[in-house]
This record gives C-alpha cells, structure tokens and sequence, in this order.
C-alpha cells in the first residue's frame, strides 16, 4: 500500500536479508532444478512472464497443473474422509433412515395381526374342543355316578 516505505526498508536491510539468507541456502537447495530457496518465489509476482523463466517453466506445464489437482483432490476426500456429515446434508440421511424405521413398524404391526389372528384361531378352537368334549365328560361322569349308585345299591341288598 505504501511503496515509498517497502522501497525504503529492503534499502536499509535488503543487504542484511541477502548476507543471511545466502549463508543459510547454500545447505538448502531443493526442489525442480536446484531452487536455491524461498527469494526465488517472491520474485513471482515482479515477473512478467514467469511462464518463461527457466526456474518457474516447470510449474506452468499441464502435466504439472494436473497432478496438483490430483494431488489437492486426494488431499481434500481425505480431510472429508475424516469429517462427520454437516447436519444441513444429514436430512436426506435423517429422512432415509425415518422412512425405514417406519416401514419396519409397518411390518412389525402386520406381523402381529396376523400373530393376533392366529391366536384367535387357535383359541376359538381349543374352546370349541372343550365344548364338544364338555357333554362327552359329563356322560361319562353322570354314566361313573350311577354305576357307583348303583353297586352302592346291590352291596345294601347283599347279605
């Protein structure tokens, strides 16, 4: 913002940076086709065609532009990866899941009825069993008590 000031501070402690900088790089040399250091990049912006520079040609082929997407891709499914589900995307998750628990209520209440109906079957049954063997029992009760009168009655007529 204030040329006249950046213009003066690289004046008083440009040669300073520079001497401690050159003496730190010369065991720093990394990077595609010896890149000394980090000066080289903050001569970027004061080029104007970085493109045709040898030190920067490299980072403006296609090659190199698509494998930093790949690369930035795989980086940002990992960290998403790692990230719990923003409660704004959960709703369809939420709504799915709603639906399921309801459908298997659904299910779970069919299946009672017919557990209901089945029940009501076997009960209507069973009871209809014991009518039917109800009058069966009681003549074979009413035949026990009269044979027992009845031999009661002969043994008071014996002598």
């Amino acid at each position: 913002k204030r040329p006249d000031k950046i213009a003066e501070f690289f004046k008083l402690y440009g040669p300073q940076i520079l001497s401690n900088s050159s003496s730190s790089s010369s065991s720093s040399r990394s990077g595609p086709e010896g890149c000394t250091d980090w000066r080289e990049w903050f001569l970027l912006p004061y080029l104007q065609h970085p493109e045709r520079e040898q030190r920067f040609q490299v980072y403006f082929s296609t090659e190199w532009s698509a494998l930093l997407e790949i690369s930035f891709r795989n980086f940002l499914s990992g960290v998403m990866r790692c990230l719990p589900l923003p409660a704004v995307l959960r709703f369809n998750t939420d709504r799915r899941l709603r639906l399921a628990l309801q459908q298997q209520v659904h299910m779970l209440q069919d299946e009672l009825d017919k557990c209901r109906k089945q029940l009501d079957t076997l009960t209507a049954q069973v009871h209809h069993e014991q009518q039917q063997q109800q009058p069966q029992q009681q003549a074979a009760q009413q035949q026990q008590h009269i044979q027992q009168h009845y031999t009661l009655r002969q043994s008071d007529h014996i002598p």
